[in-house]
């Protein structure tokens, strides 16, 4: 049995960050779990009041860990299917009930499993294959599945002959995968000159297409009206840079969208990397003009936290190449994004793609800085700091973070590491000074605290899994 609970004041200082005072309470889950072997762990927060743990291992059948409320281990069940060597797992998350589907590499076949609050599983794997069947797809055909606010979705692409236009239909399926309602949207796509980004539903009402051209000159964003079809767009051009690692961000108060981006000129030995930014209004218009930072990379730098005050959420730049978020869910050491669920935030998003320019461009790799920067809504820097990242005794691990928002406040969440492998983790945010404040949270420093799935599960609290050697578990942090 292992209980740790802290209750503490920090006033710490570490690597040059100057630390703020916060009130943070840390509570473990009462028993950690053994896991024989573990590919993969995932985390699924307040299924009808409990908490689910769930390892995956190729060729073994998953293994659920049921937790109340207070974190207490209250059942293990062995779910009753195996997993393949090679598969893509997809967990989609109800109030009462989630879908666990799997896609096998080599077999092409799909299987999906319908568990709810007690562990109880119901095999849907033939209703999703009558599923399927019903809309002429394959199941090597690209899809995905959804949890948005009213409901399981199927999202597709049709129309894959026309080369000037693509159809995204909608599939509204109900907790037995039977279809309910259907809906299809159409949009300006030229295949053979512009690349799919990132498609995304706000507010329920609009869907947002983010593109670039194939030699990423260009960067164009759609927004078409799911219930009339009308469409506006804007386009942004650049001269002798490239567009990467496009993001826009939606701000359900105004119907405004922040769109950032990164900018490089690929191809000369000294590449040069800044970030791209522009304010649009609900009709994307320009609500504020482009800016560019120029300095984000300077000095060594690699990696670029960056939040705009009142318009944005943390989100993070690294240059050179990197892969897409999202981009291989398998893999529990990487980054998956976490926005906070809310239903007049982004529902649903399609997995972002890299261009050939991201896939091969992998300058500046060697650069370990990491700098954390706050702007004002008119993208001016109001206060950042830069981390050199070289010591042997502290440093920041950028590839492991996460982001949530607790009671209308943004919270950036990082790995750290100290001397002997320790862990740590740093919480930033801006503070009412309109300043930056860095909070060294002090978690069990022997856990490898898995942040890509973190889940808000209180106004202000987070759960998130971590893995010790052959063990697994749950901590839960509180900003009181």
């Amino acid at each position: 049995m292992k209980l740790y609970t802290l209750l503490f004041f920090l006033n710490i200082c570490s690597a040059s960050l100057s630390f703020s005072q916060e009130k943070i309470k840390i509570e473990y889950c009462r028993q950690n779990v053994d896991l024989e072997v573990s590919d993969r762990i995932e985390y699924i927060d307040n299924v009808s009041g409990n908490h689910h743990l769930l390892n995956f291992a190729k060729e073994e059948k998953p293994l659920l860990f049921i937790f109340n409320r207070q974190l207490e281990l209250q059942q293990k069940i062995i779910l009753p299917f195996v997993l393949p060597e090679r598969a893509d797992i997809r967990i989609i998350p109800f109030a009462h009930y989630y879908f666990i589907a799997v896609h096998s590499w080599y077999t092409a076949k799909n299987m999906v499993w319908r568990v709810d609050g007690e562990g109880n599983s119901i095999d849907l794997s033939a209703a999703f294959a009558t599923l399927l069947r019903q809309q002429h797809l394959e199941p090597t055909n690209a899809y995905q599945l959804m949890a948005t606010d009213r409901g399981l979705v199927l999202w597709y692409h049709t129309d894959e002959d026309n080369i000037e236009k693509n159809t995204l239909v909608m599939l509204r399926a109900d907790s037995m995968l039977r279809p309910v309602s259907i809906s299809k949207v159409m949009y300006d796509f030229k295949r053979d000159e512009e690349m799919l980004r990132q498609e995304l539903i706000l507010s329920g009402k609009y869907l947002l297409v983010v593109k670039t051209a194939r030699s990423s000159s260009a960067l164009e964003l759609v927004k078409v009206n799911l219930s009339t079809g009308a469409l506006v767009k804007n386009t942004f051009y650049s001269s002798g840079f490239l567009y990467s690692q496009p993001m826009v961000h939606y701000n359900p108060n105004d119907s405004g969208i922040t769109v950032t981006a990164m900018l490089s000129d690929v191809g000369n030995y000294s590449s040069r990397w800044y970030v791209f930014m522009c304010r649009l209004n609900s009709e994307l218009a320009e609500e504020k003009p482009v800016t560019i930072l120029k300095k984000q990379f300077a000095k060594g730098t690699s990696t670029n936290f960056l939040e705009v005050d009142g318009y944005s959420s943390w989100v993070r730049f690294r240059s050179g190449f990197r892969l897409a978020d999202n981009a291989n869910l398998g893999n529990i050491s990487l980054y998956q994004d976490y926005i906070t669920p809310d239903s007049n935030r982004i529902l649903s998003t399609i997995r972002p793609v890299t261009t050939t320019m991201e896939r091969l461009s992998n300058w500046n790799e060697q650069d370990p800085g990491v700098r954390f920067s706050l702007l004002d809504t008119g993208f001016h820097i109001i206060n950042e700091k830069r981390v050199a990242n070289t010591r042997d005794a502290y440093t920041i691990r950028p590839e492991q973070y996460t982001r949530f928002a607790l009671q209308g406040k943004e919270y950036l969440l990082v790995g750290q590491r100290f001397r002997r492998k320790w862990n740590g983790l740093l919480m930033v945010a801006a503070g009412k000074d309109k300043q930056l404040d860095y909070t060294d949270i002090r978690v069990f420093e022997r856990n490898e605290y898995i942040l890509s799935g973190a889940k808000v599960t209180s106004p202000n609290s987070i759960i998130i899994p971590y893995l010790h050697k052959h063990e697994a578990g749950l901590v839960k942090i509180t900003i009181e």
